[in-house]
């Protein structure tokens, strides 16, 4: 949101660019919708910022690499196969 508002964009004038509807953008800036790597290309680009210098900052700047893997579940209940 600070990067849309720093290039003095709406969220329809960024929905736009991105040919994406307004709700798309403002369910991105509440984290009711996360965005897989192809779409964070093109919403940075869109934002008119670097994707891959967006991203190493992104990544060093949050705590996603410092949490533990989660606990591993069994992908199989029941008797084994014969």
């Amino acid at each position: 949101m600070a990067k849309r508002r720093e290039n003095d964009l709406t969220q329809t004038a960024l929905a736009e660019k991105l040919r994406m509807p307004q709700s798309f953008v403002s369910k991105v800036e509440r984290g009711e919708r996360l965005l897989d790597v192809i779409e964070f290309a093109r919403y940075m680009a869109a934002l008119g910022c670097d994707p891959v210098q967006a991203f190493s900052e992104l990544v060093r700047d949050s705590k996603v690499l410092d949490r533990p893997n989660p606990p591993k579940t069994s992908k199989r209940q029941g008797s084994p196969r014969r």
